[in-house]
């Protein structure tokens, strides 16, 4: 079960960021370091078919990296509500690959994904977490849910 999630979660992120940033992102065994005050997390709810919740933990300097390739803008133009709308489009996708590859032919029901208070506290909470790097800067996408784990 593991094995076909972590293959679907990498592929899910590879695909992701390499299609909207035109960036490489690596699987990582280490968690990036938790800076405080400069981690952004976003998270989205599944409701249908089975239940579960994505949650995405980035580095504020990184997303604004992905945001600057993503909306063709320097560092110093991009505004909150834009790296707020990179964050939370990167964790929508991840989401909808990951699940295309985990449970294929399904109709979906997600919430919408939603900007968390800022935390820097790691995602321990979720049942499965992945790590990645692109260009030595960590972030992590994490999966809860019984239902949805079930699934793999």
């Amino acid at each position: 079960m593991l094995e076909r999630m972590t293959r679907a979660m990498h592929k899910a992120v590879a695909e992701t960021i390499e299609n909207m940033a035109f960036l490489e992102a690596l699987p990582s065994q280490e968690p990036p370091p938790i800076e405080e005050g400069e981690m952004l997390r976003a998270s989205l709810l599944m409701h249908d078919p089975v239940q579960g919740e994505f949650l995405l933990l980035m580095p504020r300097n990184l997303l604004l990296g992905i945001a600057e390739a993503l909306f063709g803008l320097p560092v110093e133009e991009l505004t909150e509500q834009l790296a707020d709308d990179a964050l939370l489009e990167l964790l929508n996708t991840v989401a909808g690959q990951f699940l295309n590859e985990v449970i294929p032919g399904q109709v979906y029901r997600l919430g919408l994904p939603e900007i968390e208070p800022s935390s820097d506290e790691p995602l321990g909470n979720s049942e499965i977490v992945w790590h990645f790097l692109i260009d030595d800067e960590g972030f992590s996408v994490a999966v809860s849910g019984t239902s949805l784990l079930e699934q793999a």
